[in-house]
């Protein structure tokens, strides 16, 4: 769209749309909003192709991510579903008990890593749903995970905790290859 004209208008929420991810080589837009209305979108016809509810109390989707064949999402449990590209779910990945704060993907789509409000992360091989590695952060009650990322050959993971902290692991191990905790500023709200 180099013109920047609109070509298609997706709509059908009734309440502002939280996230959105592509999927499918970018031929899927999966778009969540804060009623709990999941969505799956072809890009090519802007048809609604597929409607996501999940039955009980917790919220549907925290967190999505996507990959080429398909998305992930997470409820407020921690429970992550991961899905097909047209919205009909494959398996589930138990493991967390509280929320999650991130998903990643990592760039060759095989890996998702997962954290938030526990004292670990994990990584996931996608395919079969089985876990890869827990990554551990020690500190105390209430150090948790806030963000990840993978590197571009999928082989090191970086994660952002809640103590101003980055360190970078190594995969599958785990073993840690770098911690870098960054100072606390002095009179702010910071401290």
């Amino acid at each position: 769209m180099a013109t920047g004209t609109e070509r298609l208008t997706f709509s059908g929420h009734v309440d502002f749309v939280e996230s959105t991810v592509l999927a499918n080589k970018g031929k899927t837009l999966v778009s969540h909003d804060s009623l709990d209305a999941i969505r799956v979108w072809d890009l090519v016809s802007g048809k609604d192709m597929r409607r996501i509810s999940l039955a009980g109390d917790a919220r549907a989707f925290e967190n999505m991510a996507a990959f080429d064949d398909g998305f992930v999402g997470a409820n407020e449990n921690g429970l992550i579903t991961v899905y097909d590209p047209d919205g009909k779910p494959l398996r589930k990945l138990e493991g967390h008990n509280l929320g999650l704060n991130a998903l990643a993907v990592s760039p060759d789509g095989k890996l998702l890593a997962s954290g938030g409000n526990e004292r670990w992360a994990r990584v996931w091989n996608i395919a079969d749903g089985q876990p890869v590695a827990t990554i551990d952060f020690p500190g105390g009650d209430g150090y948790h995970n806030e963000s990840l990322a993978f590197s571009p050959d999928s082989r090191r993971l970086a994660l952002g905790t809640n103590r101003s902290e980055v360190r970078v692991v190594e995969l599958p191990s785990g073993n840690e290859l770098y911690r870098r905790r960054m100072p606390r500023r002095q009179g702010s709200f910071w401290e």
